[in-house]
């Protein structure tokens, strides 16, 4: 009988699924898992700003940005302006924060809460506020982001996703802070975080000078001489559309029975 040897199989060591197929699922692995894993950093950082304690933030805080004495040029205005903040943190009674202000020589007007109870104000802000009142709603503002601990999640969760994609060798493993200006400036907190923060402005506004004229101000002015922002749809930003803020800002006003009409204070 005369053997007839046959070729091998060259189908015997590849897998039955097209190549395409197989490089899909494990793309979709690799993104679900990174999604769980961030969602992971986030969940641990709402735990940790609720367990930190106060004393603990403002230590760490202090050693991480140490306290800087204010210019010549800066010291009566920084003094009005720390002055007007802890009149305006009066209003909040468990306050556990010893509030302090620091002026950020930025032309873009801004404010930010940042940990140990540091309010940043840009002199973009200062220089573009017409009235006192104004610029307080904005600082309220932000002390109801401490009051919420808005500042430390917003940190906390950049800073846990820094060391996340360093440990797997994207970013560069270059890993700071508070001395990271980049890092303050990309900030930012959720729709919902922001409109709580607004609430509790106008009512340190309100309790501050007895009305609630100024508020919202800052918004108005935002959409009118911003028209790329204002036109973006309101969904694709974390921060709600100024000219809609403002508007729930006067319809608060109303409902609570604050009068937006007020004296308003010269600037500072």
């Amino acid at each position: 009988m005369e053997a007839k040897p046959r070729l091998p199989d060259d189908r015997v060591n590849l897998p039955s699924s097209h190549p395409l197929a197989d490089a899909g699922q494990l793309i979709a692995f690799v993104v679900a898992l990174g999604l769980l894993l961030f969602a992971a950093v986030a969940y641990s950082v709402e735990l940790v700003v609720w367990l930190l304690p106060h004393d603990t933030e403002v230590r760490l805080a202090h050693e991480l940005w140490p306290a800087e004495e204010p210019t010549a040029d800066d010291a009566e205005r920084h003094e009005k302006l720390q002055a007007l903040v802890e009149a305006l943190a009066s209003g909040w009674p468990d306050n556990p924060y010893r509030l302090q202000v620091r002026i950020a020589r930025e032309e873009q007007p801004n404010a930010f809460a940042l940990p140990g109870g540091l309010v940043l104000v840009t002199e973009g802000l200062l220089d573009s506020a017409e009235s006192e009142n104004e610029l307080a709603f904005v600082l309220g503002h932000e002390i109801g982001h401490f009051r919420g601990r808005d500042h430390l999640r917003g940190l906390g969760q950049g800073l846990l996703f820094q060391l996340v994609l360093a440990s797997i060798g994207v970013g560069g493993g270059d890993i700071r802070l508070l001395g990271d200006t980049g890092l303050i400036a990309g900030l930012s907190f959720s729709r919902d975080q922001e409109r709580a923060a607004d609430r509790f402005g106008l009512e340190l506004l309100q309790h501050h000078y007895g009305h609630a004229a100024g508020a919202g101000i800052f918004f108005e002015r935002v959409a009118s001489s911003d028209p790329v922002h204002t036109s973006m749809p309101t969904f694709i930003s974390t921060h709600p559309d100024p000219r809609e803020r403002a508007a729930e800002i006067r319809k608060l006003a109303a409902q609570r029975g604050y009068r937006l009409q007020g004296r308003l204070r010269p600037p500072l």
